[in-house]
């Protein structure tokens, strides 16, 4: 009788370990990479709001893909991967569909890295005879204040399809303190 106890809890002891591995080699991995992460954000090759947004990202990423092998190993989930897939697919045609927002975020996120502007710095986009103080900047634009007093919104994927000429100006505040501001005025 204990022979038929134990061979009836084999395949679920064999799903538990299975499981627990997975597991195991996720959580090797996420400290690996984290602790990466950590040595560049030591060296300043990344700024402050992308290591956070990597960091959020590979802790759903690698929590996400953990949730699926697992379940997948338990029986739960059969074809999971051709769901995966499918889902995936989808996501792209979704950006696809909306590449404009999803250029302008990711060169939002490539103008805190690279810093090619402050706010109250003077930029001119020759190419597009276009000029004034910045005086704004959220995920989808960045916002000049012209000589005349106009207000003029620009794209910021154009800052990486065009050349600016800036102006050091006087009042200097780093672009990531302006993005999260709760009320970003001047």
């Amino acid at each position: 009788m204990f022979n038929q106890v134990v061979t009836g809890w084999m395949p679920y002891m064999k799903s538990a370990a299975n499981a627990f591995i997975i597991i195991l080699v996720a959580l090797v991995f996420y400290i690996i990479v984290m602790r990466g992460i950590k040595v560049a954000a030591e060296r300043k090759s990344l700024s402050g709001p992308v290591i956070l947004i990597i960091r959020m990202l590979l802790r759903w990423t690698v929590f996400s893909f953990v949730l699926l092998f697992v379940l997948e190993t338990f029986g739960v989930l059969h074809n999971v991967w051709a769901a995966l897939l499918a889902v995936l697919a989808m996501v792209a045609v979704g950006f696809v569909a909306v590449w404009s927002v999803l250029s302008n975020a990711l060169c939002t996120m490539l103008i805190l890295v690279y810093k090619p502007f402050r706010i109250g710095e003077q930029i001119t986009i020759p190419a597009d005879s276009l000029s004034g103080t910045v005086i704004n900047l959220n995920l989808m634009f960045t916002i000049l204040r012209a000589d005349n007093g106009d207000m003029i919104q620009i794209p910021n994927n154009t800052f990486f399809q065009k050349s600016i000429r800036r102006t050091p100006g006087q009042k200097k505040i780093d672009l990531y303190e302006q993005l999260v501001k709760e009320d970003p005025t001047e």
